[in-house]
């Protein structure tokens, strides 16, 4: 039973497991087939029809962005996080879209379909919401000032931040 499910999952991947050396190299490719299959990939293969991929993610330790998080950090560790789970970033908004409340979730909705499926589209309407903007970064660099409580290497990572945000974004 388990030798022609492996012989079906080796089959249906066109992966020869005699060529794999080790018995570790062989144990690998075994889990990376199965995770594919547990992970919800289905790929269509007729021609009339639309690949169509399905994914079973479970982004541990991520929740809902709430008035107390810092959404540009939020959306960074986002990203850290579907990159760690190998999701393409045309699926990120789909899975971003159920994780945003409030603010956010206002600033993303009224976009349209087309402009949904673009994730740095959606991001910067996000950041925009919260005035997150090469502008207000361009004003916090320029009218920044060290804090009393604040060392001079805080101040200068501080203005490094400010500045990369500037340009980046």
């Amino acid at each position: 039973m388990l030798a022609e499910y492996i012989k079906q999952l080796c089959e249906e991947n066109h992966l020869d497991l005699t060529l794999l050396k080790t018995k570790e190299d062989r144990i690998q490719a075994l889990q990376m087939l199965s995770n594919l299959r547990d992970a919800g990939l289905n790929l269509n293969n007729s021609s009339r029809e639309k690949p169509v991929e399905t994914f079973n993610v479970n982004l541990k330790g991520f929740h809902v962005v709430t008035s107390d998080d810092n959404v540009e950090c939020y959306l960074s560790t986002f990203e850290r996080l579907c990159i760690k789970h190998n999701i393409p970033e045309a699926n990120w908004t789909i899975i971003l879209e159920s994780f945003l409340t409030g603010k956010a979730q206002r600033a993303y909705f009224p976009l349209t379909e087309n402009e949904k499926e673009d994730y740095q589209l959606a991001k910067e309407s996000v950041l925009c919401a919260y005035q997150l903007t090469p502008s207000t970064y361009r004003e916090k660099f320029r009218n920044a000032s060290k804090n009393l409580s604040e060392t001079f290497r805080q101040f200068s990572s501080r203005l490094f931040l400010y500045l990369r945000r500037w340009l980046n974004l």
